[in-house]
């Protein structure tokens, strides 16, 4: 790609990269030869990604790096999301409380 004003070709090398999904259990990433920890074994269950998304957008609120409301949705997204629902451990009205970043 050529800039028509400078003449020089633009860098696009920082907008590439990769995505490597984590295995959901212990014993697929075992049996695909994954060294990293499953979603499993990190959160054990929906609730604890929830929890753990909640923590983290408190933290990066509390940093300034994050606005409240910004993560507002990303805790409504990790709650919304299928990631370890097949569990059976949903989030639950009485849990929502704690989930403001504050």
């Amino acid at each position: 790609m050529e800039r028509a004003s400078s003449g020089h070709r633009a860098n696009l090398c920082g907008l590439t990269g990769s995505h490597i999904p984590f295995f959901e259990t212990r014993a697929e990433r075992e049996a695909a030869g994954d060294p990293r920890l499953s979603l499993e074994e990190r959160y054990h269950n929906h609730h604890g990604f929830v929890r753990a998304v909640r923590r983290a957008a408190r933290d990066l609120v509390r940093e300034r790096f994050l606005l409240q409301e910004d993560a507002d949705k990303l805790i409504q997204a990790a709650k919304d999301s299928d990631i370890l629902r097949h569990h059976g451990d949903q989030v639950g009205e009485d849990e929502d409380a704690g989930d403001t970043a504050e």
